[in-house]
């Protein structure tokens, strides 16, 4: 009995720290890994949209879609990522050959078609439609994106 005590003790007091910093490390390594692969690249510049709408990628995580030549899958993945970020400040947009910048960024970004901006208008990376790709994007944008400000919690005094 005395030695199962002890092993007890031992699992408390050692292991089930460790463990638990290994996974809280390994976590921030995985993070910090991905912010480096994340480094802003350079500011992003002005679309010909935002004459209409000056605000149009300010403050908003951006992915913009050069769509002229996309399956209609790939485009309903993206739209499942719209919907999936749209209440954390993230905007698809999708441009087609009718934009002006649509040759342009299409040049400048060949052969990739996703172009990842963050709410500060930092050009952050491209993407392909590839699946490999498109799950780092899921990831990258997940990181990119500002988490949600949590409410305060406010205890009612009396007296």
């Amino acid at each position: 009995m005395k030695i199962l005590r002890g092993l007890a003790i031992v699992l408390v007091i050692f292991v089930l720290p460790a463990g638990s910093w290994y996974y809280l490390q390994s976590g921030y390594d995985y993070r910090l890994g991905a912010l480096q692969e994340l480094e802003p690249k350079g500011q992003f510049g002005m679309l010909s949209l935002e004459k209409n709408t000056p605000d149009l990628l300010d403050n908003k995580v951006t992915l913009l879609c050069l769509c002229a030549e996309v399956e209609a899958e790939n485009l309903n993945t993206l739209d499942q990522l719209e919907e999936k970020y749209d209440s954390r400040g993230f905007q698809l947009i999708k441009l087609t050959e009718l934009n002006d910048e649509y040759e342009k960024l299409k040049t400048k970004y060949t052969p990739k078609k996703l172009i990842l901006i963050d709410k500060d208008r930092e050009y952050r990376r491209s993407y392909n439609f590839e699946k490999k790709e498109i799950k780092e994007l899921v990831k990258h944008a997940a990181i990119v994106i500002p988490l949600p400000s949590r409410k305060k919690i406010k205890l009612k005094r009396e007296g």
